[in-house]
């Protein structure tokens, strides 16, 4: 029988408040996997410890398999409480950066026993996805939150083997709820927002996130275990491109403006007039007929109030009032006055009768040491099919 070998320090702890037990993949202890605590409050018996330790001993295994960034000296607490999912009888939570805590209600249907199997092993593959995560990327908003929490729901659902969890059954018209949930100020209660939202939809973060997560991993073409690493405006932008695809405006923002992007600009918060089109110019000519027709008036469109809703959610969006001395709102300068200060502005959309080629007119400018003015022409094959940019027609450089 190969002994057990595990660390020094674990081996010193010892039984003082807690039972604390070395587990290794199969027999011994040759590579730890995990160093488990009971806390006071429950006396788990002997066949509830065994139960517990040998679904940690496989769950870590498995994770460790294919997630990389799994602390080695990872400590899994447990403790009995009421405090619970109802639904399942437990919870789980982290301490960065190696401690996952698991709380388990002995009262439940099933007792600790049939609580441990039935959840354990998918709740560990959930928070040592957010071991791995919230060490790469810190939680510092309700968006960080929800994002974190999506990505470690699809995590367990998808490859810790166990039944589906409720708070990533997102329905039907989730993109609504993606919708509502973007809209929030970005201050908004982490407490509420990612359990419930003021209409009682419960779970309604977890919800969102998962479906994020979902379209994030459809749009980008990579895995969760890829995902773990990314910034939450990344996955922000992946799931919220489903609504930008019905917009003109989506593809503005995957371009570079004289090496500026929206992104690093903030886009303004007013949708500026168009500049008329010279129609005659030989450089328009591959355009659509209908759309030189309709960008050659002496205004083609106004300016209006942008929707955020057209807009990345990582992106910012400027207030153009709100900049000192500013000319009125009204004022057609409004918006390249802003723009010499620093930020990227369209207008809005020409669009042909039958819906398939738009046409937008955009500034961008860095702070007077780059920037870039002209046309974009986007075209899609259908009404249901997404838009595209077909080409720039850059009229200036700053």
């Amino acid at each position: 029988m190969t002994p057990l070998r595990c660390p020094r320090s674990w081996r010193a702890a010892g039984p003082v408040a807690a039972l604390a037990v070395c587990l290794g993949a199969a027999i011994g202890c040759r590579e730890p996997v995990a160093f488990v605590e009971y806390r006071p409050g429950h006396d788990f018996s002997r066949a509830e410890r065994h139960a517990i330790e040998a679904i940690v001993n496989r769950a870590v295994s498995d994770v460790r398999a294919v997630l990389p960034g799994v602390p080695a000296d990872l400590r899994i607490t447990v403790q009995a409480g009421t405090r619970v999912i109802p639904e399942t009888g437990e919870t789980g939570s982290v301490g960065l950066p190696r401690s996952v805590y698991w709380t388990v209600d002995p009262a439940h249907e099933g007792g600790v026993t049939g609580v441990a199997g039935a959840w354990l092993r998918a709740t560990l593959f959930h928070e040592l996805y957010h071991l791995v995560r919230e060490t790469a990327v810190p939680t510092t908003s309700l968006r960080d939150r929800v994002v974190n929490e999506g990505l470690a729901t699809a995590f367990e659902r998808d490859l810790g083997g166990g039944a589906p969890p409720p708070w990533g059954a997102y329905p039907d018209d989730a993109l609504t709820w993606v919708g509502a949930f973007l809209a929030l100020p970005r201050d908004a209660p982490e407490a509420q927002w990612a359990s419930m939202d003021s209409d009682g939809r419960r779970w309604f973060g977890f919800k969102v996130g998962t479906w994020m997560a979902d379209e994030a991993v459809r749009r980008s073409g990579r895995s969760l275990v890829s995902l773990a690493a990314v910034p939450t405006g990344d996955i922000l932008d992946w799931a919220w491109a489903r609504q930008l695809d019905a917009v003109p405006f989506g593809p503005l923002f995957a371009q570079r403006y004289h090496g500026a992007t929206p992104s690093t600009l903030g886009v303004i918060d007013t949708l500026m007039p168009m500049r008329p089109l010279d129609a005659n110019a030989e450089r328009y000519r591959q355009l659509p007929p209908a759309l030189r027709r309709m960008a050659s008036v002496p205004v083609p469109t106004g300016a209006k109030p942008l929707d955020p809703r057209t807009v990345p959610p990582s992106v910012a969006i400027l207030a153009a009032e709100s900049m000192p001395s500013a000319p009125t709102t009204e004022s057609p300068d409004v918006l390249r006055w802003y723009l010499r200060q620093r930020g990227f502005a369209f207008s809005d959309a020409l669009v042909t009768p039958d819906g398939l080629d738009a046409l937008i007119y955009y500034e961008a400018d860095c702070g007077g040491t780059c920037g870039e003015a002209g046309y974009a022409w986007m075209r899609r094959q259908s009404l249901r099919a997404p838009w595209v940019l077909r080409t720039k027609f850059v009229s200036g450089y700053a």
